[in-house]
Order: structure tokens, then C-alpha cells, then sequence
């Protein structure tokens, strides 16, 4: 039999819990949303260095080609494309510029601070390359299907569901109430018992029973499409970490060090008179773009990384994981 204050006392358990798995929700999704305007930021700090420097070398090309042009040593045509490569990385020059201020944006919101305050922060490097073992993957994977905040929340919203339908069930037989009475007859107090009898519905209850299990199954179906959800989220994101770092390693270990190594030779042969000012700059540009490319290339990763934190509700930061595991014991306690 149910009894009616267990089932009360069970609801009331289990709104607790949904209500601690929001918080908890909510505090990782704040926690994620920093750490993304930092990553804007971070990267657009790297940018904007780099960039200028672009800009710089890239009008240097453009001075040098126009004293060409003028001196007929080079065809008018080719000022086109010097005029178009300045174009692109002072375009690049502004688009640093605006990742910045979304960076401050979106730190101010989250942070609770003025922008102007944001400004001033100085952003400490964080790893970049995450490594771990495969195994160590797999167990972050199993506990994230496990023990995800959302997950969990889905697991107490079925349990709901099966109390529910358990109290629709015992609703289809008569239940009979015996309590204490009170009765007043010519001065004298008598305590009686009170017996009270509630009949079933007259369809002895089948619809609200037919209502509750359609429900349970709802929620069983939330519960499995959310666990299935996580891991295509944790193996998605693993993939794309995987590529991100592949393409890094290319830009950075490969097409960096050919544009240095270009530079170099252009400098030595512009020290010793066999190329002229101009190689030199162009040489000097190319290896600037390069370098942004790096950044790119390593701002994606760093997405690829957040992604998978993300998926797998697990800061890589050690002292990240240690603060929210504070503030979540916190909320354990909280009244």
C-alpha cells in the first residue's frame, strides 16, 4: 500500500533534487560562458599584436610597389593586389578589434563588472593542449552519462513520473482514512475516532492510470534521448578536439616554420644585396600570416577543448574542477 505522507514526503524529495540539479546546471552553463569570453578574449589579444604587424609590412609592400610603378620597374597592374592584400589585413586588423570588445561583453555580463573593468583584466594562459589518456576518456564518458546534472534531473523527472502512476493505481481501490474525532455531549468530552472512506472514480481510476503510465514513458524517453545526447555531444566533441589538433600541428609545426624559414633566407639575401626591400617586407608579411593562421588554428582547439569540458561536465583546469566542486558542495547545504 502507499502510504500518502511517504508519497508526499518522496515528492517533495525529488522537486529538492531537481532543483539542486538546475542549480548546479546553471552554475556549469556560467562557468562555460566565461570560459568561452576568455577564450575570445585571450585570442583576440594574440590577434591584435600580430595583426598590426601585418598591416605594417603589408603597407610597406604597398609603398615599395608604388615607388616601383613610378620608376616603371614593375607594371601598374600588380598595385591591385598589393592594394587588395592591405585591404584583407586591415580587415583582419578590425575583426581582432570587435572579438575584443564581444570578449569584454560577454566577461562583463558574466563577471558582474563594468567593461571598462573587464579592460583591465589580464587574461593568465591556460593549457592548451589537453592530453589524456584514451582510458581516462572512456571513464569521463561513462560518468557523464552517469552523473550529468541534466541527466540526473531527467532520472528524478521519471521517478516522478513512476511515483505517480504508482499513487494512480492505489487510487482504484476504496481507501479508508482513521483518525482521531472530537465530540462535546452534556459536558462531557468524548474522543472517538474519525472514519472516513473514499471511493474509486467509477472507471476505477483507468484513465488517470492510462494518463500517468503515457506520462512515465514520456519520461523514460527524455531520460534515454538526453543519455544518447551526451554521448554523441562527448564523442562529437573528442572528434572535432582531434582535427583541431591535427590542423594546428600543420600550421603551426609545418606552414610557420616554412614561412620563417623563407623570411630567414630573405633576410640574408637582403643583408647581402641579392633580393631588395621589398622581398624582404613581402617575406616579413607572409610570415605574420602564418602566425595568424596559428592563432586560429589554436583558438579552435581551444573551442574543440571547452566543447568537450563542456559535453563531459569536467573542467581540465584543476582548479577550475576544484572550485565548482566547492560552490556544488555549497549548494548541498544550502537551506
Amino acid at each position: 500500500m502507499v502510504k500518502r505522507r511517504d508519497v508526499l514526503e518522496r515528492f517533495s524529495d525529488l522537486e529538492a533534487l531537481q532543483a539542486y540539479y538546475a542549480h548546479v546546471d546553471a552554475l556549469w552553463a556560467t562557468y562555460s560562458r566565461v570560459k568561452h569570453g576568455f577564450i575570445e578574449r585571450r585570442t583576440a589579444d594574440e590577434e591584435q599584436q600580430v595583426v598590426s604587424e601585418l598591416v605594417l609590412a603589408r603597407s610597406t609592400v604597398l609603398t615599395l610597389m608604388e615607388q616601383k610603378i613610378e620608376a616603371g620597374e614593375e607594371p601598374s597592374l600588380a598595385i591591385a593586389r598589393m592594394k587588395s592584400t592591405l585591404a584583407a589585413a586591415r580587415g583582419l586588423e578590425r575583426a581582432a578589434t570587435a572579438r575584443r570588445a564581444r570578449a569584454n561583453q560577454i566577461l562583463a555580463q558574466e563577471l558582474g563588472l563594468a567593461v571598462d573593468q573587464v579592460e583591465k583584466l589580464r587574461i593568465i594562459p591556460a593549457e592548451d593542449d589537453v592530453s589524456f589518456d584514451p582510458t581516462d576518456l572512456m571513464t569521463w564518458r561513462r560518468d557523464a552519462v552517469l552523473l550529468r546534472k541534466d541527466v540526473l534531473a531527467a532520472v528524478a523527472a521519471y521517478d516522478r513520473a513512476d511515483l505517480d502512476l504508482r499513487r494512480a493505481y492505489a487510487r482504484q481501490y476504496p481507501q479508508v482514512r482513521l483518525g482521531p474525532g472530537y465530540v462535546w455531549d452534556h459536558r462531557f468530552d468524548r474522543p472517538p475516532l474519525a472514519l472516513g472512506l473514499s471511493l474509486p472514480p467509477y472507471d476505477l481510476n483507468k484513465t488517470a492510470i492510462t494518463e500517468a503510465d503515457a506520462r512515465r514513458a514520456e519520461a523514460a524517453q527524455t531520460l534515454e534521448s538526453n543519455q544518447t545526447a551526451v554521448l554523441a555531444a562527448v564523442d562529437q566533441a573528442h572528434s572535432a578536439l582531434t582535427q583541431a589538433q591535427e590542423n594546428l600541428h600543420q600550421a603551426d609545426k609545418v606552414d610557420l616554420q616554412m614561412a620563417r624559414k623563407a623570411f630567414g633566407a630573405a633576410q640574408i639575401n637582403y643583408r647581402f644585396g641579392e633580393t631588395d626591400e621589398l622581398d624582404f617586407a613581402a617575406a616579413k608579411a607572409a610570415v605574420a600570416e602564418a602566425t595568424l593562421s596559428v592563432i586560429e588554428a589554436r583558438y579552435l582547439v581551444r573551442l574543440a577543448q571547452a566543447d568537450l569540458e563542456d559535453a563531459l561536465r569536467r573542467p581540465f583546469s584543476l582548479q577550475d574542477r576544484l572550485s565548482l566542486q566547492s560552490v556544488t558542495d555549497k549548494l548541498k547545504t544550502a537551506p
